[in-house]
């Protein structure tokens, strides 16, 4: 990222992101992609369906990504919780039970490098040692599968206080772990198109088949009787007429 100088040192959480965004880009050879969500028309639907290959596709890994102005302003994460001391012993707790990992969500904040010049820093949300010693120092390599990644973010939310889980803010960054192409959306549109993908497509009623109803049998006439006679079976036929001989 090109250095900022000193004299002209004034940053905020959006001028962080910019760079961060500057930095995949020109760094990390990052090709960030359209929108996870893509309208594509498939046969037989009717209207079409939104389909994404990177949520069906192992190749990709996540990261959920929180920018911050600077280092100071990751204190103010406690304020967003019901009981932060309690959340952070849950996730420790699941941690060490193998039953989540969180080293892939990471805050991203600016700072001043030795030349008093702005650049970036990074750390895990979460300050357990399984998430400090499962970081790696190449940033993208933090990513993980798809099902590790909504199994903590399911998690975590419900420990903030409404308004405060960030899923507007947090970022999502949907990795491909050769090419790096990458999808990135806030967390709200993420978890619209998990829903979107695991809702069945509704299909329209069958209409229902109109049977015409059996007619009813005749009854069987009784044995020894004879059949009833209609008026014209009553009736004796005309003899034919006699021809003339010539």
């Amino acid at each position: 990222m090109p250095a900022i100088p000193a004299a002209a040192l004034a940053w905020w959480e959006k001028t962080v992101e910019y760079a961060f965004l500057q930095q995949a880009c020109r760094k990390w050879g990052v090709n960030f992609l359209a929108p996870l969500g893509v309208i594509t028309l498939q046969a037989g639907d009717e209207p079409p369906r939104q389909t994404s290959p990177a949520l069906h596709s192992g190749a990709y890994k996540w990261l959920l990504i929180e920018f911050r102005k600077d280092k100071a302003a990751l204190e103010a994460e406690k304020e967003r919780f019901y009981d932060y001391g309690v959340s952070l012993n849950v996730i420790e707790d699941m941690e060490r039970a193998g039953e989540l990992q969180s080293h892939f969500h990471r805050v991203v904040y600016g700072k001043q490098n030795a030349q008093g010049r702005l650049c970036l820093g990074s750390a895990p949300y979460w300050p357990t040692p399984l998430a400090q010693r499962g970081s790696k120092a190449a940033f993208l390599e933090n990513g993980v599968g798809l099902p590790a990644f909504i199994n903590y973010v399911e998690i975590l939310m419900p420990m903030k206080k409404p308004g405060e889980c960030g899923a507007a803010s947090a970022i999502v960054f949907g990795i491909h772990r050769h090419d790096r192409t990458c999808f990135c959306m806030t967390l709200d549109e993420f978890f619209r198109q998990v829903r979107l993908l695991a809702s069945p497509v509704e299909l329209e009623p069958e209409p229902e088949l109109e049977l015409e109803p059996e007619p009813e049998p005749e009854p069987e006439p009784e044995p020894g009787s004879e059949p009833p006679q209609t008026p014209a079976s009553a009736e004796a036929a005309p003899e034919p007429a006699a021809q003339t001989m010539t």
